[in-house]
């Protein structure tokens, strides 16, 4: 086997298993397609990315372990997750570079699992300083050292970096020691993981606010599909909210959650026609019939127009599917309305209720009802909230500013 297929399989590998055991990062990884470049038309011959493709150059992916592979396949998607290609700003590119690359690797180094078991192995020797753990690039850039010339020179090491070989002398913070310095990290103990010069093409064909609204989005569905499975990375929790915030499309996340939840029959032949072309050959489903619960707060606090527009998400709602089962609920502290919608039956606008809110009658009837996929709460959050249940997935969609302890909570936008 020639060293071009060996690594297009190797990664083809990498990519299923992260799909399959981590479908946070899978999914993501999804939306950048692999391409093969020669080492000499890369800065660095490793990997890369532009926000679309995933680069990488052969030789380089066939002498990493699968480990350490799907450490620098991360390393790519967490650039665009934690949004370096647009933070950049003004500041100095290659100075940049490495307090991303810090950045990154200290977060993936930390993920875990449920429980709270490391689930990542960086390679040896890559751009990773505890003296930099849980800072952000920002921070992370403002002790980095301005840029030694190209030809090697002096600069400001890290904390610790200890003994090494190679260009450019560091003096630490605390103690004194030689940088392993090599490509981006000249002055500094570590191996660059990947090249960054394809930054530049991020907003050729998009201004930056399209292309990172599309990058929410995908963000946004990939956490719905890595909580409907339990499966939210330890440690990016608090990451994915910040770059989540302000605005999310909360109309296709919805859409997806449903979905993604639904208990389908699959199929390999024909396979998923979505994937195919990435050389992913996944199951399709047969058909798209959904089963779901929508509750709407009706309670005093409630306007009639927020509830005109509870009722008219449920229409939107059934609007995307040929085969439906809504179950429609209106509830205050008690469950006021109910209706089981399927296609061509009327959405109802009768609203009783008006008194307080109580959630505790809306979770339980889902946890009776069965076959629903999800649960869409829409309320303003003004009341107490009971423990968590984990049959039935929930999404509060929220016309306040407050967020839910536990659940998936989306802001509804008001005007």
């Amino acid at each position: 086997m020639n060293a071009s297929k060996e690594a297009e399989l190797k990664l083809q590998r990498v990519r299923i298993q992260l799909l399959l055991n981590e479908p946070f990062f899978g999914s993501l990884l999804l939306y950048l397609e692999p391409v093969e470049r020669a080492s000499e038309t890369m800065k660095h011959p490793t990997m890369a990315t532009d926000g679309k493709h995933l680069f990488y150059c052969a030789d380089f992916v066939n002498n990493l372990s699968s480990e350490h592979l799907t450490f620098v396949v991360l390393h790519e998607v967490g650039h665009i997750a934690l949004n370096h290609l647009e933070r950049q700003q003004g500041r100095n590119a290659e100075q940049w570079n490495w307090a991303a690359d810090f950045a990154v690797n200290d977060v993936l180094a930390n993920t875990t699992d449920s429980s709270g078991r490391k689930i990542f192995m960086p390679p040896p020797n890559c751009l990773l300083s505890s003296a930099y753990h849980d800072l952000c690039a920002e921070e992370i850039y403002k002790h980095l050292p301005t840029p030694p010339p190209a030809d090697g020179g002096q600069g400001q090491g890290q904390e610790g970096q200890g003994q090494g070989q190679g260009q450019g002398q560091g003096k630490g913070q605390e103690g004194q020691g030689q940088g392993q310095g090599q490509g981006q990290g000249k002055g500094f103990p570590g191996d660059t993981l990947d090249d960054h010069s394809p930054w530049k093409d991020w907003n050729k064909d998009k201004t930056n606010e399209q292309q990172n609204q599309e990058w929410k989005d995908r963000i946004a569905r990939a956490v719905c599909e890595a909580r409907s499975r339990g499966k939210v990375p330890g440690g990016w929790q608090t990451i994915i909210d910040d770059f989540l915030e302000p605005k999310m499309d909360w109309k296709s996340i919805i859409q997806d959650t449903i979905v993604s939840n639904v208990k389908n029959d699959y199929c390999l032949f024909p396979p998923n026609k979505k994937h195919l072309w990435r050389g992913i050959y996944l199951p399709s489903m047969r058909g798209e019939s959904i089963s779901m619960m929508f509750g709407a707060d009706v309670s005093g606090s409630i306007s009639d127009e927020e509830i005109h527009e509870a009722f008219s998400e449920v229409k939107g709602i059934a609007d995307q599917f040929s085969d439906y089962t809504i179950y429609l609920r209106t509830f205050d502290t008690k469950i006021q309305g109910r209706w089981e919608l399927h296609p061509f039956d009327p959405i109802p606008q009768i609203v009783t209720g008006r008194g307080g809110t109580d959630f505790e009658e809306i979770l339980d009837d889902a946890m009776k009802t069965p076959g629903i996929s999800t649960l869409v709460i829409f309320t303003d959050l003004e009341a107490p909230f009971p423990p968590e249940i984990r049959s039935v997935p929930v999404i509060w969609l929220s016309v306040t500013d407050k967020k839910a302890p536990w659940g998936l909570t989306i802001k509804y936008p008001t005007k």
